[in-house]
């Protein structure tokens, strides 16, 4: 997942915005918040056997001889789907909107 977001202003004024240092902390919480989230929201749809995302689909087109001789059908899916471990790759960009870089 990749996530480009734009900084305008601070209302902190201890917040540096031009220090390169305080951007790479910034994308890190950014990268972190929302891997965080999207594995909660998963694992919900997990609990209640939802594939709301179509991670079956995928693997049914992806990898058919898998797909028929481990999962067969949509019953199949829904009972693999709440063990399924997922890995989310988070990277974002911050744009600093209306400031000068230097």
């Amino acid at each position: 997942m990749h996530i480009d977001t734009n900084v305008t202003e601070s209302d902190d004024s201890s917040v540096d915005l031009q220090d390169p240092k305080v951007i790479q902390e910034l994308v890190r919480e950014i990268n972190r918040n929302i891997a965080q989230g999207c594995l909660q929201l998963i694992q919900e749809t997990q609990k209640n056997h939802a594939d709301i995302f179509g991670f079956g689909e995928n693997i049914r087109a992806k990898n058919p001889q898998y797909w028929q001789s481990k999962v067969k059908n949509k019953a199949g899916w829904e009972q693999i789907y709440p063990s399924l471990k997922v890995q989310i790759e988070v990277s974002s960009r911050v744009h600093r909107m209306g400031m000068k870089d230097e």
